[in-house]
């Protein structure tokens, strides 16, 4: 399903913790919601950012992708 957008969003940090966030990414999921939810506080962005740096994995920004 090449065209799927699978998220990871609020509550992740307490239901997956780092190695699950590591699992779910190098598994499928292609867009991650960083920082602070509308109800619940995330993992720091850099944190995200590291994980994606150290998986090899590119990160798009959203204006290149509209």
């Amino acid at each position: 399903m090449p065209r799927t957008v699978l998220r990871f969003a609020g509550g992740r940090e307490l239901t997956f913790g780092d190695l699950g966030a590591r699992d779910g990414v190098l598994g499928g999921i292609n867009a991650i919601i960083v920082g602070n939810y509308l109800t619940t506080l995330g993992r720091d962005p850099q944190d995200d950012l590291d994980l994606l740096e150290e998986l090899s994995m590119p990160v798009k920004a959203l204006s290149e992708t509209l």
